[in-house]
């Protein structure tokens, strides 16, 4: 792809956390964004896909649309499996028959948590709905097109345009307002995952010119949910009797991967630098809150 060129870059799900960070993240004169909300584009109508992709003409379309309710998904698959495999599969044939190349975000959770941590190149079996929705999004995205990109994160955070949008920390500090102890599961490990700093990297590895397929990009340092609570309290100043639980103890009724850690091998493998300590992400996140 020549990057010499000013690219036409269509982002889906353009309002949400990624969304949001991806806009940011092209925003300089080569490239021409186009940010599209649900109400501008709906990934699970093929007929507005196709319209909208051959009015627009993008070379790249970055999808950061997706169904991320994982204890919901279990009660409604079909809307989990319509959003998550069928909504990437029409992005993809639609974006191939304008020549474009899609850029699609999965998940830690196509992994089973029975190891301690994922390369791109480890037997995916996911535990739940949500995580088998995810999964099967990937591999039509790449039957599609090899040349399309799978990018896996996890446990997501960061600004949103979007009003309703909710991530741990938000949730956290909300219930810290209300409670005097909170509960958190610590038998759990995985990378927090800053979204601003996960836009940069993923323009990074399109503009290094790299092959298609899958990618992991999370923040480094992996911990466990119990940990992330606990540092997001302690940044933000707020005194909260944090408590460990286990998974069962907190009442889920979604099996959830022990270990979703994913190893960022390939980002390595092409000595593009990997991203940096959740926590300092978090840093410029409170700040970004308390103003």
């Amino acid at each position: 792809m020549d990057f010499m060129l000013k690219n036409k870059l269509l982002i889906t799900g353009a309002n949400g956390q990624l969304g949001t960070g991806m806009q940011k993240a092209f925003l300089d004169s080569n490239y021409e964004v186009i940010p599209l909300g649900k109400t501008d584009l709906d990934i699970t109508n093929r007929g507005q896909i196709k319209q909208v992709l051959a009015n627009r003409q993008p070379q790249i379309i970055i999808n950061c649309a997706a169904y991320n309710k994982v204890e919901m998904a279990e009660e409604d698959a079909a809307e989990a499996f319509t959003q998550n495999t069928l909504g990437p599969y029409w992005l993809a044939k639609e974006a191939r028959s304008v020549g474009a190349i899609l850029v699609h975000v999965s998940t830690d959770y196509v992994f089973d948590g029975e190891k301690e941590k994922y390369k791109e190149v480890d037997c995916p079996n996911p535990l739940n709905v949500y995580g088998e929705s995810k999964l099967a999004g990937e591999r039509l995205t790449l039957m599609v097109n090899p040349n399309n990109y799978v990018i896996r994160t996890s446990w997501l955070f960061g600004p949103s345009m979007d009003d309703k949008s909710q991530n741990f920390v938000m949730t956290l500090l909300s219930r810290a307002k209300e409670n005097f102890e909170i509960r958190v599961v610590n038998d759990q490990r995985g990378c927090p995952t800053y979204a601003p700093d996960l836009a940069m990297k993923i323009r990074e590895l399109l503009e290094k010119g790299a092959s298609g397929g899958i990618y992991h990009i999370t923040s480094s340092s992996p911990c466990a949910w119990y940990d992330f609570a606990k540092k997001i309290l302690e940044l933000a100043g707020v005194s909260v009797k944090v408590t460990p639980i286990t998974t069962e103890e907190s009442g889920t009724k979604v099996r959830r991967p022990r270990s979703s850690v994913l190893e960022n091998k390939k980002l390595e493998d092409l000595n593009i630098p990997v991203l940096r300590h959740w926590s300092e992400a978090l840093t410029d996140y409170l700040k970004i809150i308390n103003n």
